[in-house]
């Protein structure tokens, strides 16, 4: 397996730089130990004593600070922190696409291919465990991968949850043949959340045509957030600024509806992917009055819609009008029920629904 290097500002990459950085630290060592013994009793402080002092705290403070590895997996155990591996129409460990091997360097990654699988069309999806970005900031998913494929016959998706997997939000799409790279994903929209988990899927579009999708060294950093107490950041209740411990309405902080201005930052927001197959998931999906639910096409060769009613009704409530492939559309919901809705530009795409509580 790689290693797997994040570049922050002031990190070392190269040789030059890492020698740098210790022949630094050195010297940062010796500046304190002088300026230290210099400084002792009954010898007077120089101005080259207060130099080295400065000097020293302005090495310390140009130090570089190096992200917390909070999720790996290299696949070199197995399946390791994912499931979904099985045999035929499913991913599988250790891999056998001999370009991918070579890639990698050895078998111990994770891949699906459709060879020896029966199925014209099918989906496949491993998923993490669970882990934490709570105290963390700048998150970034890494991960190297490998798309082996006739033409645009398949499409590799990574997804985000942070509801244990009962919803997916997709933030990485495969874009057609990659014969070896390393992927790095802005995950910071999660920063702070708890309860993380990913998701890599394949969706093969049908024929006979040979396609593959390897992947390795997943890995999720971020920066630990430190608490200096250089600001008033509310880790304790200490009065220097108005932190809203306490609910005095001296700025409008939503601890209870003082209609000082209209600050709704509106309700939350529900995925539903669109699938190949023409499939809508979660259905039903359920949210509350204020909340929006956004359809994401995953198909890349048709276009889908989110049509209120069943197929053939006119004058629809609502319409997200036909997405575009790789597209979004978002509706927000206003009144509690339960209402159907259907794929305008497909008639097989019926029933599904959105139920809207109090």
């Amino acid at each position: 397996m790689g290693v797997s290097i994040r570049r922050f500002p002031g990190t070392p990459g190269t040789l030059t730089e890492l020698t740098t950085l210790f022949n630094r630290d050195a010297l940062l060592r010796a500046t304190i130990d002088t300026a230290c013994r210099a400084a002792q009793p009954k010898r007077r402080p120089t101005r080259g004593v207060f130099a080295l002092i400065a000097l020293a705290l302005a090495l310390l403070l140009s130090s570089p600070a190096f992200a917390d590895t909070v999720f790996s997996e290299d696949f070199s155990g197995g399946a390791g922190q994912f499931t979904g591996f099985a045999t035929g129409c499913n991913w599988h460990t250790p891999g056998l696409n001999a370009a991918m091997i070579s890639y990698f360097g050895n078998d111990q990654y994770a891949e699906v291919r459709k060879g020896g699988c029966g199925s014209p069309i099918f989906s496949a999806a491993i998923v993490s465990s669970s882990f934490s970005l709570a105290g963390h900031e700048n998150a970034e998913l890494s991960f190297r991968h490998v798309l082996d494929q006739s033409g645009t016959i398949g499409q590799g998706t990574v997804s985000v949850s942070t509801n244990g997997g009962s919803t997916w939000t997709t933030v990485f799409s495969t874009g057609g043949n990659d014969a070896g790279s390393t992927k790095t994903v802005d995950l910071s929209n999660y920063d702070g959340q708890a309860n993380v988990k990913i998701r890599f899927s394949y969706s093969y579009f049908g024929g006979i045509l040979a396609a593959a999708w390897g992947v390795d060294d997943v890995t999720v950093e971020a920066d630990a957030i430190a608490d200096d107490d250089t600001a008033d950041d509310d880790t304790a209740d200490d009065d220097t600024a108005d932190d809203d411990t306490t609910d005095d309405d001296t700025v409008d902080d939503d601890t209870a509806d003082d209609d000082d201005a209209d600050d709704d930052s509106g309700g939350d927001t529900v995925d539903v992917q669109i699938s190949t197959l023409g499939s809508y998931s979660p259905d039903p999906v359920s949210v509350r009055v204020g909340d929006s639910v956004r359809w994401n096409n995953n198909d890349l060769l048709r276009k889908h819609s989110a049509t209120q009613g069943n197929t053939g009704e006119p004058d629809p409530d609502w319409d997200t009008g036909l997405i575009d492939s790789d597209g979004q559309a978002l509706i927000t919901f206003h009144a509690a029920g339960t209402f159907v809705y259907h794929c305008k530009q497909h008639g097989g795409e019926n029933g599904m629904q959105v139920i809207v509580q109090p």
